[in-house]
């Protein structure tokens, strides 16, 4: 039995063991980097506000975990990096989803002025088409 985290209610407690972080963590982590690769890329460079996926946050990500130098010992405890693990993730994922609705809403512009186009050249060509008398 694990001491209990101070500050976290009966409720808040069960609810984290009904996740079942420990065993869920790789099936939670490997879905999300499966969903990342298929993505789209983003587009570079990133406005100001992005945080967590930054060319440079991905790097420190990777350069913790996986340092080039020699091996430290982990600063927090286990359980303690699975939930800065999880957290983490969940950052991504906002910042990704806001990333794409901001692209989805400037291709949806992009779409629309093409449409408008095709659709007054169409215009143009039929009137064209029945002013011009036939030979």
């Amino acid at each position: 039995q694990h001491p209990r985290p101070a500050g976290l209610t009966d409720a808040a407690v069960a609810a984290l063991q009904e996740l079942n972080l420990a065993e869920n963590l790789a099936a939670i982590a490997s879905a999300y980097d499966a969903t990342v690769e298929a993505m789209p890329d983003l587009p570079r460079p990133l406005p100001r506000r992005f945080k967590t996926i930054t060319l440079a946050a991905l790097a420190a990500d990777a350069q913790t975990a996986a340092p080039l130098r020699r091996w430290e010992a982990p600063e927090k405890p286990f359980a303690r990096r699975r939930v800065a693990r999880v957290a983490k993730l969940y950052a991504q994922a906002v910042e990704m989803r806001d990333v794409h609705l901001l692209c989805a809403r400037a291709n949806k512009g992009r779409l629309r002025g093409t449409q408008l186009t095709n659709l007054a050249v169409a215009t143009a060509v039929a009137i064209l088409l029945r002013l011009v008398p036939p030979e």
